[in-house]
């Protein structure tokens, strides 16, 4: 289950049915992005573009990233109270759960699904908190959270900061596991011998390849122009080879080709 709003989450989604793939399960992609005309759909395109936007902004405007989006994303967020409000919302998202079996494995990549899931009683969720800074934004009472290292586990554990300077009870035994990094099972399977090639191929002097995964929001989208504007030269004489991800948002391809001359002219697009 994922919201396919942010880079992130789309590819720890990816990563999850990869490794179910591998385990030889099949895995079924829900995205509630894409139910457009239920209300759960409605809401999240709602929130995506006002995410966006805020995302831009707050690398675009200094004043807007210090006195709007930093003490909403590193306050409210971290905030128990904030959860509580998320939780009543996602019971608009869980008519669309309602339909699958309740004793299905659900593996949630943003917490709206995992609460949605949990709301519509299905009984076997898991809750994959993509973030390391503890936030209350992404608990979803029911589900079984996964963190990625030691120290998210402690700040989940503990729920550290989410009211205050209070001490809270710690989430119980179970409903929190570390799992190490949402890696896909293709990246790591021949891993060594993916790397033994990588050598092989500096080496034998051949292009350096770089890729650049730009997310939907494109809140990057100057950082990554001015690195291929850095960049062109080098693969314009075959030092290196660009790949450029946008995934299916043409936009911030578009924003990246007006920003850089003579982006478009060279790429070939797929």
């Amino acid at each position: 289950g994922n919201i396919r709003m942010g880079f992130g989450h789309y590819r720890i989604a990816m990563a999850m049915a990869s490794a179910a793939h591998a385990l030889g399960y099949t895995p079924y992609w829900f995205d509630f992005h894409a139910c457009q005309e239920a209300t759960g759909g409605k809401i999240i395109a709602h929130l995506n573009r006002l995410y966006s936007m805020g995302s831009r902004w707050s690398q675009k405007y200094p004043l807007f990233n210090r006195l709007v989006w930093e003490p909403v994303s590193a306050g409210s967020f971290r905030k128990l109270s904030y959860n509580s409000e998320d939780q009543k919302v996602a019971e608009l998202m869980a008519p669309v759960c309602r339909n699958l079996p309740s004793d299905l494995p659900f593996v949630a990549t943003h917490v709206w699904p995992a609460q949605a899931a949990v709301h519509a009683g299905m009984t076997r969720v898991v809750n994959a908190i993509p973030d390391n800074w503890p936030m209350a934004l992404h608990l979803a009472e029911g589900a079984v959270h996964t963190v990625q290292t030691p120290s998210a586990f402690l700040g989940y554990k503990t729920l550290k900061g989410m009211d205050g300077q209070r001490i809270l009870k710690p989430i119980p035994a179970g409903q929190l596991v570390e799992t190490g990094h949402y890696v896909d099972h293709e990246l790591v399977a021949n891993l060594e011998e993916d790397t033994r090639k990588r050598l092989d191929r500096l080496e034998s002097g051949a292009p350096l390849r770089i890729l650049l995964t730009v997310g939907g929001a494109g809140a990057q989208a100057e950082l990554y122009g001015a690195l291929l504007r850095h960049l062109l030269p080098e693969a314009r004489t075959n030092r290196v080879t660009l790949l450029v991800n946008v995934g299916d948002h043409r936009d911030v391809w578009e924003r990246l080709a007006r920003s850089v001359p003579g982006l478009e002219e060279e790429a070939r697009l797929h």
